[in-house]
This record gives structure tokens, sequence and C-alpha cells, in this order.
């Protein structure tokens, strides 16, 4: 009777990040329990320090608001010094860019006034009149949205007051002459201090006399350095950002300029005061009455910028920081904020958790041992799994059995990692183990074909001399196409007349898959024509490999292709196989790289071996060819000697190597002629040297033969 097995329950797995919460609690836990009495100090600092880069916010808000109201006024005066009003000479030239006047004041709304004082005392000013308090102190009519106040000579030298307003359509709906208006630019600090200093210059803050506001003049030489211009800004925006920006309810922040002035506060009606001569300066510290802000301020003639002070009763944390400005100019925030306000969420936080942690403690113990133990045993699993791939052991695959998701997908990952180490560390032995040329790039063409589950494919190869990529080798079901059978056509480099993705392929060098209908112009030139309609396919997918070699040049391209019938599916290459195909192809571009210098090496060594001989026989007519018939006749008796079935030479045998060698010592027997004289090597004779010496033979017998004479007895 057959009985079912029954199916296996998949493992419980959870998230690695709750059991990390549960644990990062349990020590938390611990921690607050260990050092309870340490709490409420360690709030304290804790505090301390919000505070303190609470205060460095402000100051960057501050210092970036700033910046805000700055840069568009550096822009203004930039633009002003570059306008027609530097080389205008009469009021009309000058009333002539009031349409870039107008733009200007409308971009910059915190802009008081723009102004352009002149070397000879003349003097024009452009006032937006943005609300009717503005209109009421320079008494000018309801409808007009610009006051232009000018001083110019007249043909006598007089100096002519005028005013004239301005609607919001830019037209003309006022003009007073002012006989009285007396203003010389050249006298005012902001004039002087432009004449003197290159760049954009800014004033101390002070109280603007028209409209009594508070502020600061930038000013700065026009273009051609003819001129000054300069503009007011007003600091109500940094006051009223004082207002949102405290601490806590009772938070004192102030502003101090250099000489002490208080030149931004919450209460800006606090920030002047009015003189004997009914004019409005802004107030000192000390006369804003704030006792915090004036223990603040004591801080400025120490080396210590926070400290803690009591005022009536109550404690303080007083600091003071720079807010750089413009160029040298540099102000001073204040800040003081009371303890008790600071630290009262501190005491409340530290009741709650001296509660909540005796509670905590004991179930967060037994929850982090439980929770360790989990985490603990697959973990130590990878671990000495990590440490056999490290020793290059793949022999056993990674099995970790877990409820934790993430260790799962670790292990699951580990083990993919191994495979596909292991894939390429075969594939590489094996591309690095292969000798003939041909057979590596089967090699390299068949393991790819099994990696990416392809129909077929073929290798192209660059040939320099005729510009072209000829297929080497084509496959096609685990079969060497060669013959008839090879329909695989020459590839230009630059994809010329082939689809679109192969030429961007073969030019960026980027592997492409082309998974789209391919058109039969398409096929024919690829070689495929023929291959579809045998296979009946709908499409043929590609994928094109450029290979390259260490110099990034190309060698030439993997061609794989997979026939796509009616109801099959689309060929699945994921981005990991893509990875693993371009590692694969680097390393076969590689060794292609070294079997092609090998192969050079051989060939250069073998046309010097030759071209040593052929120097040889050249050296003598008589002797001539020599050198090239022995390695001829060599081979002749060495293949005869190969082909013995019987006798002594019945096991003798040549390698590929030795038949090299053979060929190599037959070349180069008589390379000991290099160096002999050519006497010795030029020879008719045997007995000819510089001269033929059969001459001194027959010198001898001539002189034995008259010795013989004359010692005859006749």
């Amino acid at each position: 009777m057959f009985v079912a097995g029954r199916q296996k329950k998949p493992n419980l797995e959870l998230p690695l990040h709750l059991l990390g919460v549960i644990g990062v609690t349990t020590l938390l836990v611990i921690v607050a329990a260990t050092f309870a009495w340490h709490t409420y100090r360690g709030t304290q600092d804790i505090l301390l320090t919000t505070s303190a880069e609470t205060t460095r916010y402000i100051r960057d808000t501050l210092n970036e608001k700033v910046q805000r109201i700055l840069s568009p006024a550096r822009n203004q005066i930039t633009l002003l010094a570059h306008s027609g009003l530097s080389s205008a000479d009469n009021l009309v030239q000058r009333l002539a860019e009031l349409p870039l006047i107008f733009d200007a004041l409308n971009e910059n709304p915190i802009t008081d006034a723009l102004y352009v004082g002149y070397p000879n005392g003349e003097f024009v000013l452009f006032r937006p009149l943005r609300n009717d308090s503005v209109r009421r102190v320079v008494k000018a009519p309801k409808t007009a949205t610009l006051m232009v106040q000018s001083m110019t000579q007249d043909a006598v030298g007089v100096m002519i007051g005028e005013y004239r307003y301005y609607d919001a359509d830019r037209k003309l709906i006022d003009m007073r002459f002012q006989p009285d208006y007396r203003y010389d630019p050249r006298t005012r600090p902001w004039y002087q201090m432009a004449s003197k200093q290159p760049g954009i210059i800014m004033t101390e803050p002070y109280v603007f006399f028209t409209t009594k506001l508070v502020g600061a003049t930038l000013a700065s030489r026009s273009a051609d350095g003819a001129v000054i211009v300069a503009l007011d800004l007003t600091l109500e925006s940094i006051a009223a950002e004082l207002k949102s920006i405290r601490i806590t309810p009772s938070t004192e922040l102030a502003l101090v300029g250099r000489r002490g002035q208080v030149v931004a506060y919450r209460d800006s009606a606090k920030m002047t005061v009015l003189q004997s001569d009914g004019s409005l300066r802004l107030v000192t510290i000390d006369e804003l009455k704030t006792p915090a802000l004036a223990a603040a301020s004591n801080l400025l003639t120490g080396t210590r910028i926070r400290e803690q002070v009591e005022l009536e009763g109550r404690k303080w944390q007083i600091s003071t920081t720079k807010i750089e400005i413009q160029g040298t100019n540099s102000v001073t925030m204040l800040i003081a904020i009371p303890e008790d306000e600071l630290f009262a969420g501190g005491r409340s936080i530290v009741k709650s958790q001296l509660m909540i942690a005796l509670v905590i403690l004991l179930v967060a113990i037994l929850v982090g041992w439980l929770g360790t133990r989990l985490l603990v045993k697959p973990i130590n699993r990878l671990a000495r799994e990590t440490k056999a791939i490290a020793t290059f052991d793949f022999e056993k695959d990674v099995k970790v059995k877990t409820i934790i998701s993430e260790v799962g997908d670790l292990g699951r990952s580990l083990s993919r990692m191994k495979v596909t180490i292991r894939k390429f560390l075969d594939i590489g032995h094996a591309l690095s183990a292969e000798r003939e040329f041909r057979a590596l790039l089967d090699l390299v063409l068949r393991e790819t074909i099994e990696l990416v589950e392809s129909d077929g494919g073929a290798i192209y190869l660059w040939h320099e001399d005729e510009g072209m990529l000829h297929p080497e080798i084509v496959r096609w079901h685990d079969d060497e196409m060669a013959g008839p059978d090879t329909h695989a056509k020459s590839l230009p480099l630059n994809g010329a007349g082939l689809p679109g993705e192969i030429g961007a392929a073969l030019s960026n060098g980027r592997i492409a898959l082309i998974e789209r209908r391919l058109e039969q112009d398409e096929l024919e030139a690829l070689g495929l024509l023929e291959l579809v309609e045998r296979e009946q396919a709908i499409r043929m997918a590609l994928i094109v490999v450029p290979l390259f070699n260490r110099k990034q040049q190309v060698l030439g391209t993997l061609l794989l292709t997979k026939a796509i019938g009616v109801g099959q599916k689309s060929w699945s290459v994921s981005n990991r196989l893509i990875e693993l195909i371009r590692a694969v192809s680097g390393s076969a571009g590689v060794a292609i790289e070294n079997k092609q210098l090998l192969q050079a090496q051989k060939d250069l060594m073998d046309a010097l071996i030759k071209l040593i001989a052929g120097a040889i026989d050249a050296k003598s007519t008589y002797t001539g060819g020599h050198c090239a018939r022995v390695p001829a006749l060599t081979r002749m008796l060495a293949e005869a000697t190969c082909a013995r079935m019987h006798g002594p030479f019945a096991d003798f045998n040549l390698s590929a190597e030795e038949w090299e060698a053979v060929e190599i010592g037959s070349w180069l027997h008589d390379c000991g002629k290099v160096t002999t004289p050519e006497f010795v090597v030029d020879k008719a004779t045997k007995l000819e040297t510089l001269y033929d010496r059969i001459h001194e033979i027959r010198m001898r017998f001539e002189v034995l033969n008259v010795s013989a004479g004359a010692i005859s007895p006749h």
C-alpha cells in the first residue's frame, strides 16, 4: 500500500530587526537599571548639550537669515555699480534708470532705499513707499509707490533739492522742489568707507533718519570707480525671527553690535531711545533692562562663552556666540535660558523611567536570552561556511535552519555565492590549462553556452588587416558547425548593417541582450536566417558579449543565440547572470590574449631562427641552402621513425613540444657558422682559404724536384 509522504512544513522566519530591537531594548534597560542614579545628571547633560546644539542652530538660522538678506542686496549693489547711474551727468539721465530701480526694489522687500553719491556732492535716492506709514513720513501722495530724492547742481553750481513721486504704473504723479533740502553724501560714513575700501562695505547697524527703522547700509564704488552706490537694509525680519526661535517661554535672545548696541530684539519698541536732539539711537544692552542678557553680555569681556548664573532666586544658562555678517562686521548673539524651564521635561522623564525600568528588567532579560540563542546559532553556522569559502572548500552546500528571515536569506545567498565561485574557478582553471588555441575558443564557447542555457553561439575574432570580425568557431545544440552548415558571416566592428543593439555593444563595450523580433535583413547579416527557418522559431534572442584584452582593446565578440518558438517564454537573463558572463568573458579575453601573445612570441622566435639560418646560407654560394634543407630532412627522418610499428622504434613518438624542439634544433644546427670567418665558410674546394693553397703544394713538389736534381751524381 502506497502512503503519500507528509509534506514538510516551511520553517517559521521572523525579521532580524525584531529580535535586534528586543536585544537593544534589553541592553538599554539593563544599563538604565544599573546606572539609574546617574539618570538625572545625564539628562541634565543631555539637555545642556541640546541647549548648546539649539544655540548653534539658532546661530546658524540667524546667520542664514542674514545671508539671505545680504545676498540679493549684494547683487543689487553690483547691478547698480554697473548701471548707467555711475556715468549719468544730470538728473534726466539718472531717471532713465528708473525701470531698473523699480525691478530691483520689487525683488528685495527689505530694501529701505537705493541711492548714489557723486564726487561733486550730487545725490539721488530711490525710496519704495510700501505702506501708508512711510507715505505719511515723507508726505507722499496716496497712490505713490516710489519717491526719488535728488540733489543736483544748476548751471552756476547751486545745489537744487527735488522730490519726485511715481505710482505703481511707474508714471510721475507729483514733483516738488525743496530749497531747504541739504544733503552732502561725501560727509556720510558709508561714502567715506566705500571710497577707502575695495569691494562692498557694510556700516554698523543704526536707526534710519527718515523711516526710524533699524538697519544697516551697504555701499560700493561703481565699476568705473567714479561714484558710490549704496542701499539701506532693514533688520525687522531678524527681530521677527527671534520671536519664533526661543527655546523656552522665558528664553531671552538679543543681537548686540560691537559697541554694545542692541541691533535685534523680540520687542522692537525697546530697541531705540529718543535723544535730546529729537533723533533716535539704538539702546545698549544695559539700557534694555533685562538682567539675564546683561549678565550674558559680561561674558564678552572674558574667555568663557557659557556660564550658569543665579538672578533673583532663579538659575539661568547664559551663553554668547558670534555671527559674521559682512567682511569684518559681526554681531554677538546673547542667550539666557531659565534652568527650571529647561530641565522641567527631564525631571518628568527620569521619574517615569525609574518606575518602568524595574518592571521591564526581568522580562527583558528572559526575552533577550532566548533571542540571543536563536540569533547566534545560525550565525555561527554561517561563519563556519564563510571560513570554508576562505579556504576554497566548495564541497558542501550551505544549509542553515533558522526562524530569522534575514539569516535565511543570507544562507541562501551564501550557497549561491559558493556555486558561482566554484563555477567561475572551474572555468578559470580550464581556460588556463588549455594549450591549443582552437580548443580554448571551443571551451570558452561551450562553457558560456552552458552558463546561460542558450541554443548556440559563435566567437568572432578581430582581424586587423581586414578590419572585420571573423567567425572562428560556431556551435549549435552542442555540435560544432563547420563547412556548409556554418552560415555565420564576418561582422564590421562598428556594427554597420547589424541590429542597433549589436552595434552599440560593439562600440561601447557593454553586454547587450536583444529579445525583440529581428528583421529578415538583420538575420541575413548575422547568418541566422536559415537557422530560424530550420528551427521554426518566431524570433531569435541574442546576447552580445564583447571580448577585450588587458588594454581594453577589442579582441572579438561572443554571440549567444536562443531560438524562441511559439508558446515559449522570453529568455530570462538576470543581472547576476549578466555579471557572471562579464566576469567569464573578462577571463576568456585574457586567456585568448595570452594565447595570441604566446603564438606571436613563437612566430617571432621562428622568424628569428630562420633569419639566422638564412644569413648563414647567404655567406657562401657554395654551401647555400644547407640550413634550409636540413630541417626538411630531419622532419622526414623523424616522421619515418614515428611511423615505425615494429622494431626498436615501435614505441617511439614525439609530443607537440618535442616536435617543436626538433624543428628548432634542425634550423639551428649550423648556428656556429655565425662566428666562423667567411674565408672558412666560403670555399669552393677543401683546401681553399684566403687564396687557393693548391699552388703551395705544387711549389713544394717543384722544390723537392729541384733539390733532388741538385744532389744527383750526374
